[in-house]
C-alpha cells in the first residue's frame, strides 16, 4: 500500500508514525466483514491497513467535532487570536523600542551640541 507522500508503509515506518502496535479483537457481522474485505481489496488495502486507515480518519473527524463543541470553541478562538496577535505585538514592541532609542540618540546629540 502506498501512502500520501509516497512509499510503502513498512513496519519501521508504521512504528515511527503510529507507535508500537497492539492487537485488537472485535466482533462484526460476517456480511459486513465480507463487504469490507472486498472493498479494501479493490482499493489495494489489506484488512489491517484498511482498519488502521479507518481508525485514523475517525480520529481526525472526531477531533474536529470535539474542537467545534461550544466549550472548546472559545479556547480554540483564544489560541488562534494569540497566534495572530503575539507576533504583531512583538513587532510593535520592537518598533517602539527602536523609536525610543532614536529619541534618546537625538536628545543626546541635542544636549551634546548645546553644551558646546
Amino acid at each position: 500500500m502506498t501512502f500520501i507522500g509516497g512509499g510503502k508503509m513498512t513496519t519501521e515506518n508504521r512504528e515511527r508514525t503510529i507507535g508500537k502496535s497492539v492487537q485488537v479483537t472485535l466482533k462484526v457481522p460476517e456480511s459486513f466483514l465480507k463487504r469490507f474485505d472486498e472493498v479494501s481489496e479493490m482499493l489495494g488495502y489489506s484488512r489491517n491497513e484498511a482498519i488502521r486507515e479507518a481508525m485514523r480518519r475517525f480520529e481526525e473527524q472526531a477531533s474536529q467535532k470535539l474542537m467545534n463543541r461550544p466549550e472548546n470553541v472559545a479556547q480554540t478562538i483564544k489560541q488562534m487570536m494569540e497566534s495572530i496577535i503575539t507576533p504583531i505585538l512583538s513587532v510593535a514592541e520592537t518598533f517602539e523600542q527602536k523609536e525610543a532609542q532614536k529619541k534618546i540618540e537625538l536628545q543626546t546629540k541635542i544636549s551634546s551640541g548645546s553644551s558646546r
